[in-house]
């Protein structure tokens, strides 16, 4: 189920501010949860995959798991400000989407890669607090168990937002949030 969403919130206001480094940080974690990437979706983003001007729908184009051709994932108005936020720093040249930066904090124009990404993430769930082991991956988990929730067990609706290809995956997430295991456990010793 990862971390919760109310535990991903923490993470995202404690890796808030306005140095460079917290900027990209809340941009990624944004990105991260809220469209359910995996680290490298994130990690192979490109600035000229990212559709932030003209209609009022910001886009960004990622390379999916086991995909040859790139999806357009709509993105909410809040990561658009967060990547917003985070290019006013990095500025237009053309690269990754989200750069590294050096051991003395400049910034490069290397693209992150996905074991940064992922002891990022540990980082910042811990300044945040948060006391369970968090990794990138958790936080697509807690994305796609969120989206359960707050659409009454859509699973198909799941599907499209986490772009499994096999439903059987989705319903793994679905079980899980729900605890079918423990409630026929418990309908089998009459609890």
């Amino acid at each position: 189920t990862g971390p919760g969403h109310e535990a991903v919130e923490r993470m995202i206001q404690a890796s808030a501010g306005d140095t460079p480094q917290q900027r990209r940080n809340a941009a990624m974690l944004e990105t991260l949860f809220f469209l359910g990437l995996r680290s490298n979706e994130l990690c192979s983003c490109d600035l000229k995959d990212l559709e932030l001007d003209g209609d009022d729908k910001p886009k960004v184009w990622i390379m999916g798991k086991g995909h040859k051709q790139s999806v357009r994932l709509t993105m909410p108005k809040r990561i658009a400000e967060a990547i917003r936020l985070w290019l006013a720093v990095r500025g237009t040249e053309p690269g990754p989407a989200f750069n590294s930066f050096d051991r003395n904090g400049l910034l490069t124009m290397r693209r992150l890669r996905t074991c940064s990404v992922n002891w990022l993430v540990k980082k910042i769930a811990k300044a945040a607090g948060v006391p369970r082991n968090v990794w990138t991956h958790a936080l697509r988990h807690a994305a796609i168990t969120r989206v359960l929730d707050l659409n009454n067990g859509d699973v198909r609706a799941a599907q499209r937002f986490s772009r499994h290809k096999s439903m059987d995956m989705v319903m793994i997430y679905d079980d899980n949030r729900r605890d079918l295991q423990g409630q026929m456990a418990n309908l089998l010793a009459g609890e």
